[in-house]
């Protein structure tokens, strides 16, 4: 059943301030990487899965995925699902930042007596951007269901925008970012270790992960 959350609609009231009246001027930035990902992959015959983890800080990605699904329906009319995929401490991503830590979701759709998954997925005030929260219980990435799950939600999504944890940190990341058609590293300005990058790229290419990209998050204030 697909509800309305205070979290949500919260985001996407800060979102408004910030984005739609054009007063942040990162607003700027992430309009053009909508019309980078709109350039790159073609979602004509089908959506795309694009994963996001940061090295350093899983909030820093939240936030950069909450905003990128707004500008790619608002530049360029996607439909877009936000997929908190992550496996632990799962309040400081996507369904902690939308007050959906306890909902069902991803990891249970991941189960063998699930169904398509569809049922796990949320709207959010912003229309055209759902989310499927992380989900309960244990996280077993098989990969077979998981392809056989973001298939389907590329069938109904131009945009499935996947939050991971660190490659790094956990191997059932990884795991899930190899199913994706890109993945993107979030690092911040002044506190990433271009040492962390480089070794995570390299754990991702020697994964069979040949698109590699990093966001660079600078400082606010």
């Amino acid at each position: 059943m697909r509800r309305d959350f205070d979290g949500l609609r919260s985001w996407y009231d800060g979102l408004r301030d910030a984005v739609l009246k054009g007063r942040e001027p990162a607003s700027r930035t992430y309009r053009y990487l909508a019309r980078l990902l709109e350039r790159d992959f073609d979602t004509s015959a089908g959506g795309t899965c694009l994963a996001f983890f940061s090295l350093d800080d899983d909030r820093i990605a939240a936030d950069t995925i909450l905003l990128l699904g707004y500008c790619l329906r608002s530049e360029l009319d996607s439909r877009v699902l936000l997929l908190d995929a992550r496996v632990r401490d799962i309040e400081l991503g996507l369904s902690g930042r939308l007050r959906l830590a306890s909902a069902p979701g991803y990891r249970d759709a991941l189960r063998n007596n699930a169904g398509d998954g569809r049922e796990f997925i949320q709207r959010t005030a912003q229309e055209g951007v759902d989310v499927m929260p992380a989900g309960g219980g244990g996280a077993v990435v098989d990969r077979d269901r998981l392809q056989t799950l973001l298939k389907g939600l590329k069938s109904d999504y131009q945009h499935v925008l996947m939050q991971t944890g660190s490659v790094a940190a956990d191997t059932r990341n990884l795991g899930a970012a190899t199913q994706a058609d890109a993945v993107f590293m979030v690092a911040q300005e002044h506190q990433t270790l271009m040492r962390s990058v480089s070794d995570c790229q390299a754990l991702m290419h020697n994964n069979g992960i040949a698109d590699v990209r990093v966001i660079l998050a600078g400082e606010t204030g």
